[in-house]
């Protein structure tokens, strides 16, 4: 799989976004927002870019979509890249997004790609620790994608995150992003995702700017401490979340024992606020993504893949629970 370096740009523009809080609420009056929304879509009928946000983005789309030709045509693939599904952190002025108005499709639509259509039940992009989830087997909730997701919809498929509270550590050279989330299934809108942060002061490529390794690595458990100390503080423990960790991020990083004994650290002060607050003892579990580095990418795809295949849902089919959308349903009438 291919790997293209973020711009810049894109790495203060996602940091800046995931801590960035939604609008107020007299900002989301539909007809408060009509005067940017109009100039956003005459910019769009013009073939610019409606906002800044989207053609940092679209400059990231177009490198990886070139790549990939490139990559296809190496391979003696006759194919180019017609549809991509978008893996990013979570933002929560995304939240949102309504399909004919988001950022996420302004960039597919300036790179010449087929946008999430107004039609589609999914979100608009696939937040990157449900991405991961499900690379890793976890939250697929197939037989809820297959049927229609919905809350009253009752099933018994379950893993080892279902009911869990997730603690998302994407750990690179350059740059550190955690954030707190439910774990649900995996194509479902997320709006309970808090304390998103893009940190690029604790990474290995900064291991210089302290006097010793074991400084570096105090330096980064303290700041994830930290994190956890302000989400138990909100009281959002309780006894029906567990937390367990979910780790991605380049292989070089993520690998290191260091940081496998900050991660185990970290699952102990989990344990131990969890403690305070309930009285009850947790296990925190850990899960390290079976491909850090492509995690949320192939989770991306996975989601793409599923929409397109349309054999996916065909054991439900063949079993008779389900019946096929464009099945003819016989009708009989009384004589």
């Amino acid at each position: 799989m291919l790997v293209i370096q973020g711009t810049e740009q894109y790495m203060n523009l996602m940091e800046r976004l995931v801590q960035q809080r939604p609008a107020p609420f007299y900002s989301q009056v539909r007809w408060l927002r009509l005067p940017g929304y109009l100039w956003r879509k005459l910019k769009r009928a013009t073939g610019l870019a409606p906002t800044a946000e989207a053609a940092v983005l679209a400059e990231m789309v177009t490198a990886l979509r070139s790549a990939s030709n490139v990559a296809l045509i190496q391979k003696d693939w006759n194919a180019t890249v017609e549809a991509v599904r978008i893996s990013a952190p979570f933002v929560p002025a995304w939240v949102d997004a309504i399909t004919y108005d988001s950022v996420i499709n302004d960039a597919l639509l300036l790179t010449v790609l087929q946008p999430i259509t107004y039609e589609s039940s999914d979100p608009v992009y696939l937040v990157e620790p449900s991405a991961v989830l499900v690379d890793n087997g976890l939250r697929v909730c197939k037989w809820r994608s297959c049927v229609g997701y919905g809350p009253n919809m009752d099933d018994d498929e379950t893993d080892d995150f279902d009911g869990k509270v997730v603690f998302f550590i994407s750990f690179t050279n350059d740059s550190i992003y955690t954030s707190f989330q439910s774990a649900r299934c995996y194509f479902g809108s997320v709006w309970d995702n808090v304390l998103g942060r893009i940190d690029r002061r604790y990474v290995l490529d900064k291991m210089d700017a302290f006097s010793t390794q074991a400084k570096f690595w105090d330096f980064l458990a303290g700041q994830l401490f930290r994190q956890v100390e302000e989400y138990a503080s909100q009281n959002y423990w309780n006894v029906f979340k567990p937390v367990s960790i979910l780790v991605a991020g380049e292989e070089s990083a993520v690998a290191t024992p260091e940081f496998h004994d900050v991660v185990r650290a970290v699952a102990e002060k989990i344990s131990e606020s969890q403690r305070k607050q309930q009285d009850v003892p947790q296990s925190v579990g850990v899960v390290i993504a079976r491909e850090p580095v492509y995690a949320a990418a192939r989770g991306a795809a996975f989601w793409l893949g599923t929409e397109q295949d349309e054999t996916y849902c065909d054991e439900y089919y063949e079993s008779g629970e389900l019946r096929r959308p464009y099945e003819e349903v016989e009708r009989h009438a009384e004589l």
